[in-house]
């Protein structure tokens, strides 16, 4: 019995020792917020990765869209952006404004300019982007390269990457009727062999006459007179097409030259100058139209020899001067535009020689007079000093008085 007993309690401690310890039961609390949880947690995660995803596209769009860059490159020099390894098209500007066959290009165009694709070839020197003029091909350290770039394609009148800048112009007058060279017979009033202007027209009191002038002019800039693409710093290979006509002009003067604005009061202003009193002419003004402007059309002057005019005759001739003018009073005419109109009948006033004679023979007479005068005066006055001298001499008493 006792054998059995003990034999018993061995069999249990054995049980017990190779037996596995019981779970600990769980924190009702944590466990069932877990559970709860659990969806709204994975949730959550998968949204963040979705997110970074999305981001990570966004980003590579953004740099695509910047640089010009949805198409393949295709021997085009690279740039790198800051903060970025990806290369990226070296383009002209980063604004998207306009769509060329479903691309977005990276091109913004002020007046008026069309953004367009161009093949140009960009030159570098000393690793900075420098114009064709100061390119030095013999330089080892230039180097020209060819590439496609976004770029704006601009009117008539306006060049840069961007058309923004205006190319204002300049006129000259060509008189049609009363121009002013003419040739005549030399006489002792006009040496026509000689330079200036010479006297080519005669008016007399009371005539009226109609002067037809025409403009001629020019922008300033005429390296940029053409439509297409104007840049500073590369040269243009082909100029793209944009189609026929893309732009219309207040002014069209045809193939040399062209303004996409009408300036305001427009007119041809003619002073005439009396030379006694330059500084009250008497002005005349002509309102010119855009086709007077763009030289299409001629356009006259009347000017009509009575009146207050007549007062403007200077030793028989009326001076007179041109001029274009815009706005208030910008001046549009480049040089000088003037001449003159004869005084029918005018005589020249001549000396007589008799008069002449004497003032030739007199004038010597009377300055040797002066001179004589002069020595007479200075003679006596020295004479009265010496005599008051010798008086004081022989009489002391004279000294003290």
């Amino acid at each position: 019995m006792r054998y059995t007993l003990l034999s018993f309690l061995f069999l249990s401690l054995v049980l017990l020792s190779t037996s596995k310890p019981p779970k600990k039961a769980p924190d009702s609390f944590s466990y069932m917020l877990s559970q709860i949880t659990m969806p709204y947690t994975n949730i959550m995660k998968e949204f963040r990765s979705k997110a970074e995803k999305d981001l990570g596209n966004l980003k590579t769009y953004l740099q695509q869209q910047l640089s010009g860059e949805k198409a393949e490159k295709k021997n085009r020099p690279d740039i790198y952006l800051a903060d970025d390894n990806t290369q990226t098209e070296n383009v002209p500007s980063s604004s998207i404004s306009a769509s060329e066959a479903g691309r977005i290009l990276a091109a913004t165009c002020f007046n008026g300019g069309i953004a367009t694709r161009a093949d140009v070839t960009i030159y570098t020197c000393n690793g900075a982007t420098v114009s064709a003029d100061a390119y030095d091909a013999g330089n080892s350290a230039c180097s020209s390269a060819q590439s496609t770039v976004d770029a704006c394609y601009c009117r008539f009148d306006y060049y840069g990457d961007q058309c923004e800048t205006h190319n204002d112009f300049s006129c000259e007058i060509e008189r049609l009727n009363y121009p002013v060279q003419c040739s005549g017979t030399n006489s002792f009033n006009y040496v026509y062999s000689y330079s200036g202007i010479p006297p080519c027209y005669n008016v007399n009191n009371g005539d009226t006459i109609t002067m037809t002038n025409k403009l001629v002019c020019r922008n300033v800039k005429k390296g940029y007179d053409f439509e297409g693409v104007k840049p500073a710093l590369y040269s243009v290979n082909t100029q793209p097409n944009v189609g026929s006509n893309p732009f219309t002009y207040a002014i069209d003067g045809g193939s040399t030259f062209k303004q996409t604005t009408m300036p305001t009061n427009v007119r041809q202003r003619m002073n005439f100058i009396n030379w006694g009193r330059m500084n009250h002419p008497m002005t005349l003004e002509k309102t010119l139209t855009a086709n007077n402007v763009a030289g299409v059309d001629n356009y006259d002057q009347v000017i009509s020899f009575s009146g207050s005019l007549l007062s403007f005759a200077f030793v028989g001739r009326y001076y007179y001067e041109l001029s274009v003018l815009k706005d208030t009073n910008a001046n549009l005419t480049s040089g000088y535009f003037g001449g003159y109109f004869e005084q029918a009948g005018y005589v020249e006033p001549s000396a007589s020689h008799s008069v002449s004679k004497a003032v030739i023979i007199i004038l010597p007479i009377v300055g040797v007079l002066i001179v004589l005068a002069l020595l007479m005066g200075y003679t006596m006055h020295k004479r009265n000093k010496r005599q008051q001298m010798i008086d004081i001499q022989a009489d002391p008493l004279l000294a003290d008085q």
